[in-house]
């Protein structure tokens, strides 16, 4: 028997807030109130469930969920959104059934929900121009089901779960060394561009919550040149798949930098310095050109 909520109840639920940081905190929360989104390795993957018990679900003090939104392809097979890295080619009718699901929901207090996606299974090579098609249109389609669902965008966690595939890791599988790291990051970038431009077009007010962006790599800053650090970062090639986003975006697009790694805090101290990391120093890893954008579009969570 199901328990009530799975994810919103588990020991492993991370608590995603952000807010815009301009000036004092007084107007800072006038722009953009705080948010409080729960995430958990338990995720609803069930929008049925969802369906029939999300008004007992809004009893939380949360301001949201993040889904997995799980598709049926003709044959009746279960078919996951959040595995966009991946090459079989997606129909968007295979997951309109979940998006009427969650298009029934009366939702009040859950105003800001998220659909998940990942950068997994991961077995794709950023100069596999065969392969990569696949992927930017199942980020298009994924956020067209955020649109569509009513969700406030995509959650998006870059952490690789299919060992040995690493794809933000210049060097590890599907990569190739034979290519420098230089070579990897403006490829990395461009197709971070075109996912940018997919996820836009079909929904130009997204809200992408990533579980982190640049605030991983933070030791890469203050370095003339942060590209010999980033080569040996297990995120190394993130940075530039954000600026290939902030090539593109739309100014109505928001960016959220979520620093996972903030579960471990336990003071205001080390919140403190992981936010000025984000609004500062982390803007070394992107371009010059996209640093007012950085500015003004990626918030920290």
């Amino acid at each position: 028997m199901r328990t009530f909520p799975r994810a919103l109840c588990g020991a492993l639920a991370i608590v995603f807030t952000w807010a815009t940081v301009v000036g004092s905190a007084e107007q800072a929360d006038a722009r953009r109130p705080r948010k409080l989104i729960a995430i958990g390795w338990d995720l609803y993957s069930d929008t049925q469930w969802i369906r029939r018990h999300h008004v007992e679900m809004q009893k939380r003090p949360f301001d949201g969920i993040v889904i997995n939104v799980v598709g049926r392809r003709e044959d009746g097979t279960a078919v996951q959104l959040r595995q966009t890295f991946a090459t079989e080619p997606w129909k968007y009718e295979w997951f309109e059934e979940a998006v009427e699901d969650l298009k029934a929901c009366r939702w009040t207090t859950f105003t800001d929900n998220f659909i998940m996606v990942h950068v997994n299974p991961g077995r794709v090579d950023w100069f596999d121009d065969d392969a990569w098609p696949a992927v930017i249109e199942h980020w298009r389609i994924a956020a067209r089901v955020a649109r569509a669902s009513g969700a406030a965008g995509i959650c998006f966690d870059p952490e690789p779960y299919n060992p040995p595939y690493a794809p933000f890791r210049y060097g590890a599988p599907p990569g190739d060394r034979s290519r420098s790291y230089e070579e990897y990051a403006a490829q990395v970038r461009a197709r971070g561009r075109a996912i940018m431009e997919a996820v836009a077009n079909e929904y130009p007010d997204i809200t992408i919550l990533s579980l982190f962006l640049n605030s991983i790599c933070g030791r890469a800053t203050g370095h003339a040149n942060p590209d010999p650090v980033l080569a040996k970062e297990g995120y190394g090639l993130l940075p530039a798949f954000l600026d290939g986003w902030l090539d593109v975006a739309p100014p109505t697009v928001t960016l959220v930098d979520g620093h996972e790694y903030a579960y471990r805090y336990n003071s205001e101290l080390q919140f403190l310095r992981a936010a000025n990391l984000i609004r500062g120093a982390c803007q070394e890893l992107v371009s010059y050109k996209n640093r007012a954008k950085y500015r003004a579009q990626v918030q920290t969570g």
